[in-house]
């Protein structure tokens, strides 16, 4: 396994067919070069010892991780993997100390990621801006949308400030602070005046972007989001304005929950006479499609600028 995007693209692979123990074996073979990937190989070891019924295993790996100065918050904690865990008399004292080292930690001052274009359209102001998962962080999941760079857009990964772990996973659980997030970044970085902007996000990133662009909070020429999710903001409503093309992906396999949500949301956008498409894809769950760049592609010439053949 030559990347950490590599590894986690295989073990989420396994773990949605229910090849816990495929998982496992990729997640002990695999080496971390730094802290975020060391913190988030112990937890999805702890997830997956869990699911594979392995309790005693499952609580020494969080108390191990908590040993080496790694911590998750409780929405990270919420994991339905480890439902497993919560009746052992063990799981409450390791919650406490997860939370009193999560106490512990100062706000930070946040600056969005920002990858420059490359190849045809480069020098034009395009921006791609792109919200990460819950959970995640814009280092990692700017892999999966660098591909845009090569077409000329910008890439801009604003970060979250509500920080879920030790090392740096990160959510937008607050729809309000995440969009106040979202806004001062783009601001501070002198985007999206004078050029024309997409908003796209993966899973609550997509949700939140799709809150900012049917608001109006962020003026778009276009929309793409993979597996967007509401969780207790709901679909978001649309204000008046003018329509912005929307391009929404999401897998056959996802949770059907999500499913309801993308179907709803298509349905808001298409009452509201915006141009919209929904991009099934065939054996995906909840991740990344393995054709991610293609799809991404024709999205951005469907939703964003039209002079890109």
């Amino acid at each position: 396994m030559s990347s950490f995007i590599e590894l986690r693209d295989q073990v989420f692979v396994h773990y949605f067919a229910g090849q816990y123990q495929a998982a496992l074996e990729l997640i002990e073979m695999f080496e971390p070069v730094d802290r975020s990937q060391d913190e988030d190989l112990r937890f999805w070891r702890m997830c997956i010892q869990s699911r594979l019924g392995e309790t005693d295993l499952a609580l020494a790996t969080f108390a191990e991780a908590l040993d080496a100065e790694h911590w998750w918050s409780e929405t990270i904690l919420e994991d339905s993997d480890l439902d497993p865990l919560r009746e052992r008399p063990e799981w409450m004292a390791l919650l406490r100390r997860s939370a009193d080292a999560e106490a512990q930690v100062p706000t930070s001052v946040t600056k969005p990621m920002v990858i420059p274009p490359s190849g045809p359209g480069t020098g034009e102001r395009r921006a791609l801006v792109v919200l990460h998962g819950a959970g995640s962080r814009a280092e990692l999941e700017a892999e999966y949308w660098r591909a845009a760079t090569r077409d000329g857009w910008t890439l801009v990964l604003p970060k979250s400030t509500q920080r879920l772990s030790a090392a740096g996973r990160y959510g937008w659980r607050d729809l309000e602070r995440g969009k106040a997030d979202v806004v001062e970044q783009l601001k501070e970085s002198g985007w999206p005046p004078g050029c024309s902007v997409v908003l796209g996000g993966f899973s609550q990133g997509g949700g939140l972007a799709a809150h900012l662009v049917c608001a109006g909070t962020i003026e778009a020429q276009g929309l793409v989001v993979l597996s967007p999710t509401f969780g207790d903001w709901g679909v978001p409503a649309v204000a008046d304005g003018r329509p912005v093309r929307s391009w929404i992906l999401v897998g056959a396999d996802e949770h059907p929950r999500i499913k309801v949500g993308v179907e709803e949301l298509g349905e808001t956008l298409q009452g509201s006479g915006w141009p919209m498409e929904i991009d099934r894809l065939e054996g995906v769950g909840h991740a990344f499609p393995s054709d991610f760049d293609g799809r991404l592609a024709r999205a951005l010439i469907w939703a964003g600028v039209s002079d890109l053949k």
